[in-house]
């Protein structure tokens, strides 16, 4: 997952100067309220695309942990329950 979403900021990335290009348009040509909302929603996009952050390493456990191979597992589960019925 995190590679995919890497993936996208690089790409957003390569279009850097038409992205600034078309918001500034957008803001010195949209004069209506559509237009506004419109140009607001493209930058707000664009903002949260740059400025995402994903977790790399979801564990519940300490990295030194979670290498140990001499680290205990938790134990299964307990059986279910016999029907005496």
């Amino acid at each position: 997952m995190t590679d995919a979403v890497a993936a996208h900021l690089l790409q957003i990335l390569e279009y850097k100067n038409d992205l600034k290009a078309l918001i500034q348009t957008m803001i010195e040509h949209c004069k209506s309220e559509r237009g506004y909302t419109t140009t607001a929603r493209v930058l707000a996009i664009t903002l949260m695309t740059l400025t995402n952050t994903w977790v790399r390493d979801y564990r519940s456990v300490n990295a030194d942990e979670w290498t140990d191979p001499g680290a205990s597992t938790p134990p299964p589960p307990p059986p279910p329950a016999a029907d005496l019925s």
